[in-house]
């Protein structure tokens, strides 16, 4: 864990400017795991996203037919409703 870089002039410290071992092991890796979550939840955001939209698409196609023979069996009620009163 003393693998610590200081650069007394510009006090800046860093890990793996000199030490190629402790830059793999304390930024390399770590970045990586990072990646690959974030992959991993986009991925799974993705497959997400297109389940609900399928869901959606279902229930917009059941609810346009039960609209549908909603607004058909309406309109027959107002048809015969003209027809009976001439």
């Amino acid at each position: 864990m003393s693998r610590v870089d200081g650069d007394d002039l510009s006090g800046i410290c860093y890990v793996g400017s000199q030490d190629v071992e402790s830059l793999r092991g304390f930024v390399s890796i770590p970045l990586l795991v990072h990646l690959g979550l974030g992959g991993l939840f986009l991925l799974l955001g993705f497959v997400n996203l297109f389940r609900i939209r399928k869901s959606i698409k279902k229930v917009r196609s059941e609810h346009f037919a039960i609209c549908s023979r909603a607004v058909l069996s309406l309109n027959f009620a107002f048809a015969c409703k003209d027809i009976l009163v001439l």
